[in-house]
């Protein structure tokens, strides 16, 4: 037996209105981008990196504070999976925002408890030991 149809009465010379389809979130250019820069002295690799959007904010918590300067952590605009490349080959590493310190985590380059959070945003440093 095949199944029953609903009938919906219109109103002549009306349309139905639909709804419009819920159009996905637009990613922003900054997603899951980082700013990185590299740091080389006396034979040691520093990596500066942070969530891309960061770049240029001041973070103020009490008596903590960070400027994520241009001059320090400015330079490429990469994807995690060259960061993690260049954190691999580095000695130091500093790191601010979610996706940035989540990524050291993940290597196990930094402990949870090492990590620092201020205004909301997670801050990283680590040496890395031969």
């Amino acid at each position: 037996m095949p199944a029953k149809r609903k009938i919906v009465k219109r109103t002549p010379g009306k349309a139905a209105k639909r709804k419009p389809a819920a159009r996905p979130k637009k990613a922003s250019k900054a997603d899951g981008l980082f700013s990185v820069k590299k740091h080389i002295s006396q034979g040691h690799i520093l990596i500066a990196a942070c969530d891309l959007e960061l770049l240029g904010k001041k973070l103020e918590d009490g008596d903590l504070c960070i400027e994520i300067h241009e001059s320090f952590y400015g330079g490429e605009k990469v994807g995690a999976d060259i960061l993690r490349r260049l954190l691999e080959m580095s000695t130091m590493a500093n790191l601010v925002g979610t996706r940035a310190v989540e990524l050291a985590l993940d290597m196990g380059l930094v402990a949870e408890d090492c990590v620092i959070v201020i205004k909301g945003v997670p801050h990283a440093q680590c040496l890395m030991f031969c």
